[in-house]
């Protein structure tokens, strides 16, 4: 079978319901639905441009090797990217084996995804958090799109949960208030600490936050950034916030165990994936853990 031809059967059974999530019962979220749409495109694309046409059976390093080259040179993808579709890509042939579409296995060789370099910009610090939050934005559209960002930076969860917040997921035990979270991706049930400002926030919108399509908000953050004078600095997108809470949370000593709880990862090595740490703050941190030993001393 075509690789192509697999990539849009795929995203239509997705997007149909037909295909849930592997060993759930449940539907992709709408923004797995996207990345790979994005990726069927891509790969749509390259066929195209380079005249070629790839079999699943052939999908191995000499076609990494092809699309990344297209994708880096050609279309000028940034690495981040290129390894997003590439893991997406190892989650296409899995299905194709899985299903005896083909006997490749060439694709789960560990250098068939190339690694993501570090982006700085992925990631808002304290300092450009708190200018976000006290900025005076003039438009309302720019309003509601920081205040539902500010939500899932001060939650740590993925669009596709915190942009569906509201009180009636309040939850209160010991003395203390906490949001309650089914996640949508992974089905995940977290008890999120109901910071005082997402509480202000959600009431401020009547107990529920302006609902935005995956899409119009990322569109919207593009036009927030420019307006606090960001230009070309970082590109904001949805998932910024949920980086920057693991990064920051991190960066001011919050424990790796306790950041997992709210973020939901069950692997520590998933997690730290996220974190996106200059060398100073490493070093930093690196100080703080060794204060209980007494090699300084």
């Amino acid at each position: 079978m075509k690789l192509v031809d697999f990539c849009w059967k795929y995203v239509d059974e997705l997007q149909s319901g037909a295909r849930c999530r592997y060993h759930r019962a449940v539907s992709v979220a709408e923004g797995t639905m996207i990345s790979f749409k994005t990726l069927a495109g891509a790969v749509e694309r390259f066929e195209n441009e380079t005249n070629e046409s790839y079999e699943l059976d052939e999908v191995g390093m000499e076609f990494q090797r092809r699309f990344v080259e297209w994708c880096r040179l050609k279309r000028k993808i940034s690495g981040g990217t290129i390894h997003r579709y590439m893991t997406l890509m190892r989650t296409v042939m899995n299905v194709a084996v899985r299903e005896k579409l083909c006997s490749n296995l060439e694709f789960r060789r560990a250098e068939f995804v190339p690694l993501s370099e570090m982006n700085d910009a992925l990631v808002l610090n304290q300092d450009k958090m708190e200018h976000l939050m006290s900025f005076r934005f003039k438009d309302r559209r720019l309003r509601e799109a920081r205040d539902i960002f500010v939500v899932g930076y001060l939650t740590g969860q993925r669009f596709s949960d915190y942009s569906r917040l509201c009180k009636e997921m309040y939850a209160e035990f010991d003395g203390q208030k906490f949001v309650r979270i089914t996640q949508q991706k992974t089905g995940t049930i977290v008890y999120v600490p109901l910071d005082v400002r997402v509480e202000k926030i959600i009431k401020r919108y009547g107990g529920r936050l302006p609902a935005l399509k995956l899409s119009d908000f990322n569109m919207r953050l593009g036009e927030v950034a420019l307006s606090m004078g960001w230009n070309g600095e970082l590109k904001l997108t949805s998932h910024t916030a949920r980086r920057s809470f693991a990064t920051n949370a991190y960066a001011a000593g919050v424990p790796i165990a306790s950041i997992m709880c709210v973020t939901g990862h069950t692997r520590e090595e998933h997690l730290r994936r996220y974190l996106r740490l200059s060398t100073a703050t490493l070093a930093v941190q690196a100080a703080h853990d060794f204060e209980k030993f007494s090699i300084a001393k």
